[in-house]
């Protein structure tokens, strides 16, 4: 009968030393991987970001050149930022503002506020609201290169890649 018992216990013992191994193998915490620079493998991607009501769209030229058109409103901005940061993408050579409007402008005040950005087409659109206001302000204060769009303009990026303005 004592026997019986050293055995059970013996059992129960490997039975919670069993799970506790299993736990945490299950639940263990890795660092996260070390951010690699962004590699376009000598492709232009593009890249679409939900950025709510708006559109947002990236491209990245083969030869590492980043274009952000537009980013949604600022706590979408948020989410832009730390998208491309996950992309390893620390500037951003152009940024584009199709219109004035906050949905579409308010974030990329967020992301000119947080990493490097050359320059910053805008659409030329004369529409007066305070969230424009704050965006030139931003470019201002962080030395943004402003660029007012006209038809016909054409942005030569890299690798044969350009941007042209259609109206």
């Amino acid at each position: 009968m004592r026997f019986l018992k050293v055995l059970f216990a013996i059992l129960i013992v490997a039975a919670i030393i069993a799970g506790a191994f299993y736990w945490l193998r299950r639940h263990r915490t890795e660092p996260p991987p070390t951010p690699q620079p962004f590699e376009t493998k000598g492709k232009l991607q593009i890249f679409a970001l939900d950025v709510g009501q708006g559109d947002g769209l990236l491209i990245v030229t083969p030869g590492g050149k980043a274009v952000l058109i537009d980013a949604g409103n600022a706590r979408a901005g948020d989410d832009v930022v730390a998208a491309l940061q996950r992309r390893n993408l620390r500037s951003i050579d152009l940024a584009v503002a199709t219109h004035p409007h906050s949905d579409h402008i308010a974030g990329l005040r967020r992301v000119i506020g947080k990493l490097t950005v050359t320059s910053l087409l805008d659409s030329g659109q004369n529409f007066a609201s305070d969230e424009y206001e704050r965006l030139l302000r931003a470019v201002k204060v962080r030395k943004v290169q402003f660029i007012s769009a006209k038809k016909g303009w054409k942005f030569a990026l890299d690798s044969g890649v350009q941007l042209e303005a259609f109206n």
